[in-house]
Formats: structure tokens, sequence, C-alpha cells
């Protein structure tokens, strides 16, 4: 008998409202049955693709990236044999999704490069038979079939065109009792109720993820077709190169390389921006530089730079956020506003040699302005190689509940009543929720169908449902983003990633941020009210009458400033200076809060408590914010301070803090 392998057709919870399970469980299944490779072939995207890539990998499983493709009453599968069978997925993929006219028989002659096609469809078969190569086409035998006798009648087919056959089953859910989850799934996609759903619309009950046993003894009597799909399997060898940028070519004058030109505007910037220069600033921005330089971010920086010199020249207000403040490459090339020495943010906080991920530039623009600055970057770099950033929108507690609810039957007036007392976003189950909104004893999920809504919404909570898009991420390519990701069309008409922001910048995209600011825009409205004009770099830092106008807390209208919670806030402390400023909006961010910083600051500005520090150490750490760490860059100096390592490594340890690493990791990293 041929030994069993991995199932061909594979789908997680990216196939959006039909696959049940997540990627960590369907790579989980797989290591538990013993197979030495895993595939994944979500219906029409690879939103899944890279986190997937990882998981298997970390694993010890080999990845095989594919898609099943449904075009016009067709159907086929495609799997990555190399990186030339990923790129011509992902252009696959992106006509598809873009161009009205696509067909699979048309299409797939001519981008086939690298790829093994498998379809159930004769007819499709039949018209690729010949014009792609005879040993990467496959007749597909799918375990459960759809109609009796449909076996026969590819085995038929495959000796009249002389197509071998591959046989596989066919993976929408884990495991058999998920088929309930999956009828709920797809009647929320059809926009239906479960009880009306097509039998076309739902996977079959048999379509579970199955042992390596019940495999081979489905296919007991198709030893070949099974051992052309291990051969289909064993010939997939991708490798992704994942962390390596892909930067948009960067206009450098001839006889000029990246790094002498971004060296050239950055020492003019300085020149601006300090009079005179100090050694200090030199010293700062030689030391950047060499690391930018090292990393291979130089035309990075010259392809943000150019594009917010356009900016400029149109008269587009433009001012850099995020930790791209912590560079003096970033203030002397104008991108940020923020001088790094001044406040003295490390550029360790921005980039350093041991950091991963890019880095992030992001820019706030004027609102009214933003989309000519974005119609700028397209005709510029061309639209097939610049692209909006997708979004991966994901079931919360009450979009949960209402989907199962009304895919349930239940009717809409009481959908609406039931969620109401559900809070957007809990940590909660939903029997616990409702338990804990009412005493209404019609919301009791003790028993009946509203128990099994409550314990079918509960499982699909943080699954993907659909996407959008990123509010301000873009990605510009050196070449048709439709080979390196594939694309498709989000609302209005714009063209996205199927990547979401984190995929697309472990795939080697650089994602940049360009966010409309009402604020921007207000403030411009506001200075040409003034007499003579009046410039941003006109008001000092530390203005005495805006200083008062922030101790009201007159600030309704202005960007970050004018919550409840931030004006009591700006009321208590009254910050004279934009340093000032800074700490009061750290505070108002939720951690403070909630673990009682934001308390222990203003008693400590008040003079009700006493300023204290927990070591001696931290006195010149914390000193400007009263012995409280407030900001990220305090727990980089902290760690720096108490333990002596580097400021790259304490940002080593304040980056698995905020993305929450366990106690035991931490451990690890500061031992």
């Amino acid at each position: 008998m041929a030994t069993c392998c991995a199932p061909l057709l594979l789908r997680s919870n990216y196939s959006l409202l039909a696959g049940t399970t997540s990627i960590e469980r369907l790579v989980g299944r797989a290591a538990e049955y013993g197979f030495s490779t895993v595939a994944l072939t979500d219906r029409n995207n690879l939103y899944g693709a890279i986190p997937f890539y990882k998981k298997a990998r970390d694993a010890g499983l080999k990845p095989v990236l594919g898609a099943e493709f449904t075009a016009r009453g067709s159907r086929a599968v495609v799997l990555a044999r190399n990186m030339d069978g990923y790129a011509s997925m992902c252009r696959l993929l992106s006509r598809r999704n873009l161009r009205d006219d696509f067909t699979l028989s048309d299409q797939l002659p001519s981008c086939h490069a690298g790829l093994h096609i498998l379809t159930d469809h004769t007819d499709l078969a039949a018209e690729l038979a010949g014009r792609v190569p005879d040993d990467r086409l496959w007749l597909l035998l799918r375990h459960p079939a759809r109609r009796p006798g449909e076996w026969r009648r590819i085995r038929d087919a495959s000796h009249e065109l002389d197509v071998p056959v591959a046989a596989t089953s066919d993976v929408w859910f884990l495991n058999p009792d998920d088929h309930e989850l999956h009828r709920t799934l797809s009647a929320a996609r059809e926009n239906t109720m479960v009880s009306r759903l097509d039998e076309g619309d739902v996977a079959h009950p048999d379509a579970f993820f199955p042992t390596p046993g019940r495999v081979n003894k489905v296919f007991r009597d198709l030893p070949g077709a099974l051992s052309n799909a291990a051969e289909v399997l064993e010939d997939c060898h991708l490798e992704l190169p994942l962390g390596r940028p892909i930067f948009p070519p960067c206009s450098v004058p001839d006889g000029e390389t990246p790094r002498g030109y971004l060296r050239r505007f950055c020492r003019r910037g300085l020149e601006r921006r300090y009079d005179p220069v100090t050694d200090e600033a030199r010293n700062r921005l030689q030391k950047e530089l060499q690391v930018i330089d090292e990393l291979g971010y130089t035309e990075y920086f010259i392809v943000v730079r150019d594009i917010l010199e356009y900016a400029r020249r149109e008269g587009i207000s433009t001012i850099g956020r995020g930790s791209g403040a912590s560079s003096i490459v970033s203030y002397a090339l104008g991108i940020t506003q923020a001088d790094p020495l001044k406040y003295d943010i490390p550029f360790e906080r921005f980039l350093h040699r041991r950091r991963e991920d890019p880095p992030d530039l992001d820019v706030d623009l004027c609102w009214v302005r933003r989309d000519n600055l974005i119609d700028s970057i397209y005709r510029r770099y061309g639209s097939e190689n610049v692209a909006m950033v997708c979004t991966h929108n994901t079931f919360r507690l009450r979009s949960a509940f209402r989907d199962v609810a009304r895919a349930r039957g239940m009717p809409q007036d009481e959908v609406n009543r039931v969620s109401r007392k559900l809070p957007h976003r809990s940590d909660a189950t939903v029997a616990e929720a409702l338990a804990s909104s009412s005493a209404d004893r019609r919301c009791s999920c003790s028993d009946g169908e509203l128990a099994t809504i409550a314990r079918l919404a509960e499982r699909i909570r943080g699954f993907p449902r659909h996407t959008g898009i990123h509010c301000g991420g873009l990605v510009i390519g050196d070449r048709p983003l439709e080979e390196y990701v594939p694309l498709e069309r989000a609302s209005k008409g714009i063209v996205v990633t199927q990547f979401d922001k984190d995929a697309v910048e472990q795939r080697g995209l650089i994602k940049m941020d360009f966010l409309g600011n009402h604020g921007l825009t207000i403030r411009d409205e506001a200075m040409e009210m003034v007499d003579g004009g009046l410039s941003p770099n006109d008001i000092p830092d530390e203005d005495p009458k805006t200083g008062r106008l922030l101790g009201k807390a007159w600030t309704l209208s202005c960007c970050q400033l004018e919550s409840p919670a931030m004006r009591n806030l700006l009321s208590m402390l009254q910050p004279g200076s934009v340093r000032g400023l800074m700490q009061t909006l750290a505070l108002i961010r939720p951690a403070p809060a909630s673990c009682g910083m934001k308390a222990e600051f203003v008693q400590r500005a008040q003079g009700e408590k006493e300023v204290t520090f927990d070591h001696p150490l931290l006195c010149d750490v914390l000193g400007d914010t009263r012995g409280i760490l407030l900001f990220e860059d305090d727990a980089m100096r902290a760690a720096s301070a108490l333990a002596g390592v580097s400021l790259e490594e304490g940002d080593l340890l304040r980056r698995a803090i905020s993305k929450g690493e366990s106690e035991g990791e931490l451990r690890r990293m500061s031992a």
C-alpha cells in the first residue's frame, strides 16, 4: 500500500466564512498525525500564507503553499513548487480578483511556471492538456466525492486525455463535529439560514482532517493515485525569502551612489536644523547612517524623503510621527520635526542591528490633501507597483453573536435585543457576558438554541471575517506587486494586497503609512488667519498663553487632546511646555491607567506623594518623569542602567513586554 501523505486540499479559517480551523491547529494536527509536509490551499486567496509558512517551519514541517481557484464554474488547485510557482500563483490570484474576463483555461497556459495544477473538472483538464507541462497537470480525485460515480468519470477521462490522477482528502474542518460550525459560517456567508442552505453551499460532513489510516482505507483500491499525490508534495520545495527588504527604485543623480546621496542631503539638513552644528549632532548622524547603510535601508530613506519633498513643493503639510522621531537622519531630512537630541530620544528605539523587522516612518498629512499625495505616488512609481495594504477584520464578541444568531434563524429584532447586551470587546465568554449584563431570563444561555448560538459564537471569536483597507498603509515595489503578493479589489475599487501589514513586511515589502490628520488641516487654516502669516516654527516650546489654555482644558477639536479624560488630566497636570504635554499624552493611554501609573504620576506631580526611585541607578533615567516608567524609551534605558545591557538589548526587552510575552520568555531574555 502507498504511504499516506498530507491532504492536498486543506483550508483554514482564512477561507472566509467557510473554514473552521486556525492555522495553528491545522499545523498541529499534521504534526500529530506524523506528516512531514503540510499544504494550505485556501479558496481564492493567500491571506494566511505567511503565518502558515512560519508556523509549519517552526513545527518542523515542510510548508507547501497553494490556493484553490474558482472562476466561471470551473475549479483548480495550484501548488507552488518553488519561487517561480509562488510568483505565478500571486499573478493568477491578482488577475482573478482584478479582471472581469478571467478564466482558468485562458490564464493557466500562460502563467504556469513552477506550479502543479490539479483539477476535478475534466473539461478544464482537456483544455490544459498539451498546453502545460505533462508532469505538472493532474486530474484530482477528492474524498468525499460530490456525486456518485465521480471517481469513475475522472479516471475514464484520465485514460482518454493521458493525464494522471492524484487522490486526496478534501478538508474544510478539523473534526467531524465541526460540520455544524462550517454550516453556520456558510449560512452567514450566503446571507441565509442554516435550514435554507443549498447542497452546493456547504462541504460534505466527511470533509474533516482524516487520520493516515482512514486515508489509506478510503483509497485502498487507488494506490497509484495516492502515490501521485505524495509525488506532488515531494516535488514542492518553496523557500520564501522572508525579511529581505524590497525597495522601490530611488532617484539618484548620475555619478552618485545612494549612500553618498543620502549623506549629502543629511549634512545639508543638519546645517538647517542646528546653528551651529555640534559634535554631538555630527556623531549621532554618522552613527545612524552607518547602521542604516549596514541594514540596507538607505534607499528607503531616500524614497520617503523624495515623497515628502513633493508634498512640500505642493504645499501639503506633513509631519512624521512614531518611533521615526528617534532618528536624527529623519529630522535632518525633514521627515520628522522632533529634535531627538533635545528630547533625548535614543535611535535604538527606531532601528538597530538586532531588529528583524523594517523601521516605520509614519507620516501624518493634511487630511484634505492626502489623496493628492497618494495619487502622486501612483503616478511616480506606476499603478502596477503600488497598492494599499489590507486589513483582516476579525469577529469580536458582538459581531460573532450576531452572525451566528442570524444564521441559526433567530429573528432580527431578537438578535438586536440580545446583542445590545454584549460589549464589542470583552475577555468574557458570550454566556458570561449575557449573564452579567442582565437578569432577563430570556438571555439565559443555560440551555436551548441560545446556548447553541453562544457556543458557536465563542468558537469563531478572533476568526478573520472580511478584509478591509489599512487606514494609511501603502507599499511600493521595484516591479509589479503581483510578483510578490496577490492583490484584490477592496471597497471603492481600491487595489489592496491580500497580505496584512505584518505579512507584507515579512515578505520584504516596505509599508509606509500616510495618514490624513484633521488637526494638521485645522492648524494650517488657523495660521492662515493670522495677520502676516505664521509658521509652526514660530511657536516656542514654552508659550505661557498656550499653557494657560491647556491648563483650562480648552482643547475641544484639538487632535488627541479633546476627550473628557484627556481634558480632566490637563486640568490636573497643568502642562506648560511641549515636554509636559508629551507626558500627559503618554499617561492617557490605557496601560498607565490600568496599572495605577496615571494616578501615581498625578499625585507626585501635585506634591501629594514624594518622588522616589526603585533603584539609585534609575535616578538619571526617570528623573524627568518623577520616577515613573512613562515612555517606552524609559523601559529600554532602565534595562540598560540596571542590567548593564546595550540599548539594542533593552529595545528587544521593550518589544517583548509590549507584545505580552510570557514571564518565562522575559526571564530568559533578561538572564
